[in-house]
């Protein structure tokens, strides 16, 4: 794949929607480069049974799944039967080079360990010519890395966990026809910042649940509980390695979920942006478990900056070989994908910053927006005459977001009612007196607004507070509630019910609060209204990354209630 080549196929695009069709097109197996994989696979069958004449050796992983890439590895799983080996004397004892140089028989091979099998393999594929350049790579499941036919290959030993997550991949894209473009956007990403793929970084597996999780957690829900998938299909059965797997809808009733790719894409940044990755995430019962908890249920599973548990062998964290490094590297690039989208959203389009575009560019990942003092959300409000006798009423909604929903501390600032008129290059200017016991400072001058518009900015009302930020922002994509409740009052009260909770496991603090001044106002530009809500950082240097971003788009998910 080029990633050049898709930019300049995504550049000529006219919507997103055309966009995510080009992509899919450039990007996808095609039936013949899967026939091709199949046929090497048989050909390195073929080969290996010269030495094993009763092994088998299966494609597993995304080549086969119907998710994969093009251009992707060819994951291979051998298959041996020892019943007729003879067994070797006891605690035999062989070094790497009696394996590579031949001395070791066939008939040893079910009783070395695992690294020193595969270089036996490597001998017996180098002997028939199917590759010259092999790597021994360590890990749970050691593979053997080579090449054939240009085509990258990584061959492991008797991986059934390989086998049994193939299928199940193949059979959620079969659930709904939204999981595998969905899974090859974001794998794409992933690669695209060298997140995915290669020692201590994320497989693609370990992706593809935190995708079905995700999908599980939509309302409605686009994918079941997998206990319910494996409870009703037979994982087992070859066939799901192919095209010609089962109907799943035999069995499973199609998801009255109506979101299309292009906002689910949005939607998984957003939701693991804001994830406490101290859960862990179990896509076998769709649901979060604290760590420490989790660890009482299941002893032997190994914590992880970022767990998600493998619904086949529930003591195992798929993301047990992912360094901290990468771990922190995909939360750091989920925040600069949100950024992305709002800032594409915030200005004028080109060419080069708007869909995918803009959460593929490398060149803008560099978090600049970690060094912002600001918040700036701009709600378009409908210009009525209800709209322009409530305007207190607007602004006061923005501080029972921050109030009663997040359950953040609101005190009004010393100051009156301000009614200003500006042109689009004065500046607002105001100083606000602060009570001592809220922070090192005790002033803040120079609030300046520009308009960023031609037209005159009209400030019809504003009202500003200063607000102390409690922990129940953190992680709230944890908790499932409704997505299209449409009163008010159901929303604050399913709200607060989510913030106690998270405070309820909210361990005591003694770092200082951080605060932040909201000024909330109506204001008018040209013909049209908008609800102008600025924050502005005062007991810190830069406001919270994660929650600028978090606020953001809080606001504006929920802006029917404002």
């Amino acid at each position: 794949l080029s990633h050049s080549t898709l930019k300049n196929l995504l550049q000529n695009c006219k919507s997103v929607r055309e966009q995510i069709d080009t992509f899919l097109t450039y990007v996808q197996l095609s039936e013949q480069d899967v026939s091709n994989r199949l046929l090497m696979c048989k050909d390195i069958e073929n080969a290996l049974r010269t030495t094993f004449p009763e092994s088998s050796v299966h494609p597993v992983g995304s080549s086969v799944s119907g998710l994969g890439l093009r251009g992707c590895d060819l994951d291979l799983s051998f298959h041996y039967s020892a019943s007729n080996s003879n067994s070797p004397a006891q605690n035999i004892v062989v070094t790497n080079v009696d394996v590579s140089s031949g001395k070791v028989p066939a008939s040893d091979f079910p009783y070395l360990p695992l690294k020193q099998q595969l270089i036996f393999i490597q001998k017996v594929l180098k002997e028939s010519g199917i590759t010259e350049v092999t790597t021994v790579v360590p890990g749970r499941f050691p593979i053997l890395n080579f090449s054939c036919n240009d085509l990258g290959c990584d061959l492991s030993i008797n991986n059934r966990s390989a086998l049994q997550g193939t299928r199940l991949m193949q059979a959620c894209s079969k659930l709904d026809y939204r999981v595998a473009p969905l899974f090859q956007l974001v794998t794409y990403w992933g690669k695209h910042f060298y997140l995915i793929g290669g020692p201590l970084k994320f497989k693609s597996y370990a992706i593809f649940l935190m995708i079905v999780y995700f999908l599980q957690k939509r309302y409605p829900p686009i994918l079941p509980a997998l206990q319910s998938v494996l409870q009703k299909i037979d994982l087992n059965e070859d066939k799901y390695l192919f095209s010609e797997g089962k109907d799943t809808s035999e069995v499973f009733s199609p998801s009255s979920n109506s979101e299309n790719l292009e906002m689910l894409l949005r939607e998984f940044f957003f939701f693991y942006a804001n994830f406490d990755f101290t859960s862990v995430i179990c896509t076998l019962d769709k649901n979060v478990w604290d760590g420490k908890s989790f660890i009482i249920k299941e002893p032997t599973f190994e914590l992880n900056t970022i767990n998600v548990q493998d619904p086949f062998n529930l003591s195992w964290n798929v993301t047990t070989g992912v360094d901290w490094k990468h771990s922190k590297s995909l939360i750091k690039s989920l925040l600069s994908a949100c950024e992305a989208y709002h800032e594409s959203s915030d200005q004028p389009i080109t060419n080069q910053n708007w869909g995918l575009l803009a959460i593929l560019d490398r060149s803008s990942a560099n978090y600049s927006f970690a060094r912002k003092e600001t918040v700036e959300i701009k709600i378009p409000l409908d210009k009525t005459d209800e709209i322009s006798e409530n305007l207190i009423q607007i602004c006061d909604n923005v501080f029972c977001f921050l109030q009663d929903c997040l359950l953040f501390e609101c005190h009004p600032v010393d100051s009156k009612t301000i009614k200003f008129q500006i042109d689009k290059t004065a500046l607002i200017n105001k100083t606000i007196a602060y009570n001592k016991k809220y922070g090192k400072l005790q002033t803040f001058d120079k609030f300046d607004k520009t308009s960023t518009a031609g037209d005159v900015t009209n400030i019809l009302f504003s009202h500003s507070m200063y607000v102390t930020v409690l922990e129940t922002w953190r992680g709230r994509s944890n908790y499932f509630y409704q997505d299209d409740i449409e009163s008010k009052q159901i929303f604050v009260s399913t709200e607060q019910q989510i913030s106690n909770q998270i405070l309820e496991k909210c361990v005591e603090n003694s770092e200082e609060k951080f605060i932040f001044i909201c000024d909330c106002s109506v204001i008018s530009i040209g013909k049209n209204i908008f609800l102008n809500i600025i924050m502005r950082t005062v007991n810190k240097p830069v406001f919270i990354p994660k929650l600028r971003i978090f606020l953001k788009e809080y606001f504006l998910k929920y802006s029917r209630f404002l």
